[in-house]
């Protein structure tokens, strides 16, 4: 099974999401993040699974929120996640900084 390796920027997006649900509704925020876990989980078991883009991305919805999207590359037997973002957020140019 692959394992999963998260870029800081992905790391620092969690803790906004996660920052930013919790001001109104810290169960919530514990749910959306649980729910990031669990989409990890997944990926690991089956990377491909989820819509391609140019150069290699990935892209996943998360599990049960699909307002937000995790954005990846799969690469020798490893996961590396990029970024969590909201998917009315422009991926494009967001992977284009990567």
């Amino acid at each position: 099974m692959p394992r999963i390796v998260e870029r800081p920027k992905a790391l620092e997006d969690l803790d906004g999401i996660a920052d930013y649900i919790a001001a109104d509704n810290p169960e919530a925020a514990r749910k959306v993040i649980g729910a990031v876990a669990d989409t990890y989980r997944h990926l690991a078991e089956w990377p491909e699974m989820s819509q391609g883009l140019a150069g290699g991305y990935r892209m996943m919805p998360v599990m049960g929120f699909r307002q937000y999207l995790v954005l990846y590359i799969w690469h020798d037997k490893m996961v590396e996640i990029l970024r969590v973002i909201r998917a009315d957020q422009d991926y494009q140019r967001i992977l284009s900084a990567e």
